[in-house]
């Protein structure tokens, strides 16, 4: 798999998202069972399609073939008729199946919840993200395995009736803890496997320790810690964030919620600055071989440029106009003069089993960074956030409807709402239009989106 997202069972595929159990698949969006299509959307056990359109084998064989797919500049076309595809593709309000009562975004097997994302076989749970299996849970991120009664807590498996925890297994009744397995009843510990009844690391009969920790909640009720901002943190609450050892843009938080420098320090978070490096770039991004078939393994000594840091370089005034990279083969990282927001590592280098499985696959050779890839592909994903929307099935324009899709895209059967407009709401991560996503930090989004009754109509 290469440049593929939210996708299970697949194989050999590349530059899609959304793919289940498919085989030889290449920009393709919401594929299930299909093998050997390319340029395709919404098809479900399909197979030799390109561009929509069902081929013979033969056929299909000789249109994908005469792509050259390994050539950077036939990527870069094909990647620019993939956008323009999406644009057009139908889509579900929500990425789920097999859930009752839920709000959120990827939820598989879930019943009653709120706000949930990339969640599976959870109830009763609100504000909980990449986790599995939970009960009665709330703000959890990253727990699985049968978890219960958390709250504020990070990649506690197994654990159940913990609150403001981080990264501890196979415990209950712990609070305030991080790095503690196989425990019960502890206080504000770390680091312990296999004890009981510990408050900060030292342990204490079964009766002294009730005592002390219902004074402790008494006391980080009534006398909540306030932080160099004025922030109060009361008992429930998660560590707060001016203790945190990690800058926010070391974390996945810069991910999902992605600020500047400045925006960074005024909120009191910390920010790290790039280390300085010692390599020098070798071989401009520019410079690589087009086709994967023009690399040899010459290249695996090379420090390569990343095609952002390249760009950056060339668009700021900041760089001596004599000097050009085509002309100079070593080009030292220091001429870095902007950032491209992704912290970019400004240079890369291959390894041999990355270089074979390019060849294998038949893809040219990356231009960018891997924190730059791993940055657009996490852009592609929907935001943690829900927008109040409605159906934009609307068949009242003929033939089957051009109404709230703008004409882009067309029913293809009547509806169970007839000749009338859908009047199904929802909450959806896509944002309806600037003014809903104004002040979000998010920018409009221009799928066309449809409530499950009538995606369900038109593809499945």
């Amino acid at each position: 798999m290469y440049e593929c997202q939210e996708s299970d069972t697949c194989s050999r595929c590349t530059h899609s998202q959304h793919l289940k159990g498919c085989v030889d698949c290449h920009f393709t969006f919401y594929c299930a069972g299909c093998q050997n299509c390319f340029m395709s959307s919404n098809l479900k056990n399909q197979q030799y399609v390109f561009y929509n359109e069902r081929l013979t084998k033969q056929e299909y064989e000789k249109r994908v073939g005469s792509l050259n797919l390994g050539n950077h500049a036939t990527l870069k076309k094909l990647q620019a008729d993939y956008e323009v595809m999406l644009r057009k593709t139908l889509r579900k309000y929500s990425t789920s199946a097999r859930i009752v009562n839920c709000t959120g975004d990827v939820l598989w097997d879930s019943k009653n919840v709120r706000r949930g994302f990339h969640l599976t076989a959870c109830e009763d749970c609100a504000y909980c993200v990449d986790n599995d299996s939970l009960k009665d849970c709330y703000d959890a991120y990253e727990a699985a395995f049968n978890c219960e009664r958390q709250y504020e807590c990070h990649a506690c498996n197994r654990t159940s009736y913990a609150v403001a925890c981080s990264i501890s297994y196979d415990n209950h009744h712990i609070y305030y803890c991080d790095m503690c397995h196989g425990s019960s009843d502890l206080w504000g510990c770390i680091g312990l496997r296999d004890k009981r009844h510990f408050i900060l690391n030292q342990q204490y009969s079964p009766e002294k320790y009730d005592r002390l920790t219902a004074q402790i909640i008494s006391e980080m009720s009534s006398r909540p810690f306030t932080d160099n901002r004025g922030r109060k943190y009361a008992y429930g609450d998660f560590f707060p964030v001016e203790h945190s050892p990690f800058a926010h843009n070391e974390t996945v938080a810069e991910e999902y919620f992605p600020l500047t420098k400045g925006e960074t320090l005024a909120r009191s978070y910390q920010w790290k600055d790039p280390e300085e490096k010692g390599y020098q770039i070798t071989i401009a991004a520019q410079d690589l071989p087009d086709r994967i078939q023009d690399v040899s393994d010459d290249i695996l000594g090379q420090v390569i440029g990343c095609a952002h840091q390249t760009r950056i370089n060339a668009d700021s005034t900041r760089i001596d106009a004599d000097r050009k990279i085509d002309e100079n083969p070593r080009i030292d990282q220091s001429d870095s003069a902007l950032e491209c927001g992704h912290q970019c590592t400004t240079a890369f280098r291959l390894i041999p089993a990355e270089l074979q499985f390019y060849r294998r696959l038949n893809l040219p050779l990356p231009r960018l960074c891997p924190n730059c890839r791993h940055s657009e592909r996490i852009a592609q994903r929907n935001p943690l956030k829900l927008w109040h929307r409605r159906c934009q099935c609307d068949p009242s324009v003929p033939p089957l409807g051009k109404g709230r899709s703008g004409g882009v895209y067309q029913n293809t059967i009547e509806h169970s709402h007839g000749k009338e407009p859908c009047p199904n709401e929802f909450e959806t991560s896509y944002a309806p239009d600037p003014r809903c996503a104004e002040g979000s930090g998010e920018a409009s989004r221009p799928e066309i989106v449809y409530c499950e009754s009538c995606y369900n109509a038109e593809v499945a």
